[in-house]
């Protein structure tokens, strides 16, 4: 009889170490999915990387271009105010000669009229 609970116990056993290496077995099938999963993420992480670094740099190289011009814009900005000072500058002895010249004028025809200045 204790040969048969033997038997018995050793075939339990047997059938727990089955059934459990059966789970472990099922548990790896998915732990190996889960693997390719998280690789294939992996890799779509590292393209993705890429791609950003490529386009920081293009952005980087607009804001380049984009301070380059303004700092162009600025200049020509300030080449203008300065001719438009200039020509203030002339626009008012271009007025003060006209009204020196209004008042010659003014008094060589009053003269004309009478012959003498009033």
């Amino acid at each position: 009889m204790d040969l048969e609970k033997s038997m018995q116990f050793v075939l339990e056993q047997q059938a727990q170490f089955w059934a459990t290496l059966q789970k472990l077995g099922e548990a790896h099938m998915v732990l190996e999915a889960d693997q390719k999963r998280l690789a294939a993420d992996q890799k779509r992480l590292a393209e993705n990387q890429l791609e950003l670094a490529r386009m920081q740099s293009q952005q980087q190289e607009m804001i380049g271009g984009v301070v380059m011009a303004v700092g162009e814009l600025v200049q020509a900005q300030k080449r203008t105010e300065q001719r438009v000072q200039e020509l203030a500058e002339a626009q008012q002895r271009t007025d003060q000669n006209l009204n020196a010249l209004i008042k010659v004028v003014d008094d060589v025809i009053r003269r004309g009229r009478d012959g003498r200045r009033r």
